[in-house]
């Protein structure tokens, strides 16, 4: 008798184990689908002051450049970043230029950066990326001193970076199928059921 209830007790642990590493492999499974969004417009005619940069004169009016960021059809944006590297912004003498997207939305103003260069960080509206097409997202971006074209900025790179998400079926590569019950819940409820059971054999034994 006693030998028989050891027995039970041993397949009790290897239920547990084996259910909780079918858990675990399904969480893994479920946080593989964020993935990082990385674009970069790099100028770099000449060097100034250790960075490889290009020369932007306001005479010449505004600064435009885009940048083109391809995903997944499936994919879904959740943040969006633009940084700007830039050197010999004077805001304190009226000489600070904006910065606006696509849409006309205007993000800011760069800080000062006549001493040094300067990284400044602006967070992106989703309405810019709220209704991608076949996952491909074009943002436009345009420097502008408005009425006031004197002075000059220097500018190193422009980087949009962020996080997008991807459905469960395109990480693991097969057709995505409509069902009621995810499947991690379906995992969770067999392995429960399956330990139920071995409770009630146990005692039963």
């Amino acid at each position: 008798m006693a030998e028989q209830q050891g027995g039970n007790r041993k397949r009790m642990k290897k239920l547990i184990v084996f259910f909780g590493l079918v858990l675990w492999v399904c969480g893994l499974t479920g946080g593989a689908n964020a993935s990082s969004i990385y674009d970069i417009v790099d100028w770099s005619d000449r060097t100034k002051r250790g960075r490889t940069a290009t020369k932007m004169n306001a005479k010449n009016g505004p600064v435009t450049f885009i940048h083109n960021v391809f995903l997944d059809g499936d994919a879904s944006v959740t943040d969006l970043t633009l940084t700007i590297s830039h050197r010999g912004n004077r805001p304190n003498r009226n000489r600070a230029w904006s910065v606006s997207d696509s849409t006309g939305n205007i993000l800011g103003l760069l800080e000062n950066s006549k001493r040094g260069w300067v990284d400044q960080v602006f967070s992106l509206s989703p309405e810019l990326y709220e209704d991608m097409i076949n996952g491909s997202l074009s943002i436009e971006f345009t420097l502008d001193k408005g009425a006031r074209k004197k002075g000059a900025l220097w500018l190193d790179s422009s980087i949009v970076s962020g996080n997008y998400d991807l459905a469960p079926a395109k990480i693991i590569g097969v057709d995505a199928v409509a069902t009621p019950i995810p499947s991690s819940m379906l995992l969770l409820g067999t392995g429960l059921a399956g330990l139920v059971w071995g409770r009630k054999k146990f005692k039963r034994g």
